[in-house]
């Protein structure tokens, strides 16, 4: 069986947050995008932006968890 979090890992490493984060929303979300080139490009364009803040909100999220949870184990 495979590793899924040695995987995610790995594939931080090699590409970035970013790109991971792209690709998950890419699968998560792909029928959506689809559906989102029907808007006007002032709607397209507002949706694009919440979408970007939704993302770095969560990734900031998780990355202040994680260094709060490295200072617990240092001590």
């Amino acid at each position: 069986m495979m590793d899924w979090m040695a995987f995610w890992k790995t594939a931080v490493k090699i590409v970035g947050i970013g790109a991971v984060a792209f690709f998950v929303l890419w699968q998560l979300f792909g029928d959506i995008i689809k559906k989102i080139t029907s808007f006007s490009s002032e709607q397209g364009f507002i949706l694009a932006g919440m979408i970007i803040v939704f993302v770095s909100l969560l990734t900031s999220m998780a990355i202040v968890k994680g260094s709060h949870k490295d200072e617990d184990r240092q001590g």
